[in-house]
């Protein structure tokens, strides 16, 4: 997306992790100045357009970044106001798992929701 700036391309990928489908080709792939995931291993398993991009030479997994590691400032992210930018997110099971937990604390203290019994007692 190109926002209201013509010179500013930020791409948000966050839809297919199986193999079978792919968001986007390589040409976007080799365009990127930066390419970031959720988990580097969990994208060398799950998405189709990077490990494609790997296997015909146009991408190496080094120059696959992690969103966490821009967001503590260990990788520099955008360099120039003409950097392309892709986040390919494939979700990672465990953020869920402690945003539901956190979720479930939350309306717990607040007296809120219903409690469903998982079990048959």
């Amino acid at each position: 997306a190109r926002r209201n700036n013509p010179d500013i391309a930020i791409g948000n990928a966050i839809g297919s992790n199986i193999f079978s489908r792919r968001e986007f080709d390589d040409e976007a792939v080799s365009r990127c100045d930066l390419l970031t995931v959720d988990n580097r291993e969990q994208a060398k398993q799950e998405s189709a357009e990077l490990v494609g991009a790997v296997e015909r030479g146009l991408l190496a997994w080094d120059q696959v970044h992690e969103i966490g590691e821009v967001a503590a400032g260990l990788i520099l992210g955008r360099r120039s106001q003409r950097d392309i930018t892709l986040f390919k997110s494939l979700g990672v099971a465990m953020e869920d798992v402690a945003l539901g937990a956190r979720l479930y604390k939350m309306a717990r203290e607040r007296g809120m929701g219903i409690e469903i019994p998982l079990t048959e007692e």
